[in-house]
């Protein structure tokens, strides 16, 4: 039959923006609250710097104002310096800020 294809493509493509719609509503009417859990973005980092840095060639990482960085950053940061990997950091900071700042904690 002529046509055929175009009828079950549009079929497909309608079923799909339907499942798009429905699982969009589902979202935003759910009463969970959103999770601030960064693990795994801070596993995905590491592992993706580590994979790019070859031994002779570090990859290499600018952090500006770290006096400012936030515990995820910290985090990261602490994970790819006791790794072996080949990275540079490259970082800015304003002076007496780096030492008012406790570790972990962002400054106030």
């Amino acid at each position: 039959m002529p046509g055929l294809g175009l009828v079950r493509w549009v079929a497909e493509w309608g079923w799909g923006k339907q499942q798009d719609h429905s699982d969009r509503r589902e979202r935003l009417e759910s009463n969970s609250a959103i999770s601030s859990d960064h693990a795994d973005i801070a596993d995905r980092m590491v592992e993706m710097l580590t994979w790019l840095s070859r031994p002779g060639l570090p990859t290499v990482l600018f952090v500006e104002d770290l006096h400012d960085a936030d515990p995820l950053l910290l985090e990261v940061l602490r994970r790819l310096a006791d790794g072996g990997s080949a990275i540079l950091l490259v970082t800015t900071g304003w002076p007496g800020h780096l030492h008012d700042a406790r570790p972990g904690q962002p400054p106030s």
